[in-house]
């Protein structure tokens, strides 16, 4: 999901690490 790329506060709880799982 794009929005998790502009890593936004509700987002950023989350570990970095799932994100980039994610972008992929």
């Amino acid at each position: 999901m794009r929005l998790q790329h502009h890593q936004q506060p509700q987002h950023q709880q989350q570990p970095a690490g799932n994100t980039s799982s994610s972008s992929t």
